[in-house]
């Protein structure tokens, strides 16, 4: 389809090594949030891998140009189709290079349709979410707007931090603060530049702190 080459990857480690190229797609979707990224969607696959991984890869010569990370699950109403990271992430949609969405979607849909369930469900997508402009001809579909709540704190580009965070979360934080400068130096970096760095040390952060409480 338009030079692009379709793939499905059922393979576990098939499907961790993707993890460079779909570095470079999700820095490139407009659309991508932490969910979709290699960072939470494989540890999420490494950890639960509740049925049999369906994911579908879009190539464009050697560079990932649409990822669907999926799986089949076996239901006593038939197969189903779910989403990789359903149930723990805020967001799920599929990822697209903008310049490619049509072709690569399309060619995601056909890999769809070539596979074998009876529902294919996509809960927690955001308004603007490519699956819902897919195509799946003969295919009966359903909505519902009814979805988990998603809770966003929208920053004023002319006000501080401190005037959209509450005045209690805030004396946490310099309580929190303090703690940390009293075992030794303390320093606060954005981590924009490289939210892989970023993510990986969020998670060895919440490893240790459940490992601390005995979980």
């Amino acid at each position: 389809m338009g030079g692009l080459r379709t793939e499905i990857i059922r393979d576990a480690r098939a499907f961790e090594d993707l993890e460079p190229h779909w570095w470079r797609l999700w820095r490139r979707s407009i659309s991508a949030t932490p969910f979709q990224s290699p960072a939470w969607l494989i540890p999420w696959w490494r950890t639960f891998a509740p049925g049999d991984l369906a994911a579908i890869a879009v190539w464009s010569g050697d560079a990932l140009a649409g990822l669907a990370p999926l799986y089949v699950e076996r239901h006593d109403r038939g197969q189903r189709l779910l989403p990789i990271g359903i149930s723990l992430s805020d967001y799920l949609d599929i990822l697209c290079v903008p310049e490619l969405e049509a072709k690569a979607g399309a060619a995601i849909a056909d890999a769809v349709l070539s596979l074998e369930w009876s529902q294919w469900i996509l809960p927690d997508l955001p308004a603007d979410a490519v699956s819902l402009s897919l195509e799946l001809p003969n295919a009966q579909e359903r909505r519902s707007m009814a979805q988990a709540a998603c809770p966003v704190l929208p920053l004023d580009g002319d006000r501080t931090l401190a005037y959209s965070v509450p005045a209690r979360r805030r004396r946490q934080l310099r309580r929190a603060e303090r703690a940390a400068r009293r075992r030794g130096a303390v320093v606060v970096r954005r981590g924009e530049s490289d939210p892989q760095i970023f993510l990986d040390r969020l998670i060895r952060l919440h490893g240790a702190r459940w490992a601390g409480h005995g979980g």
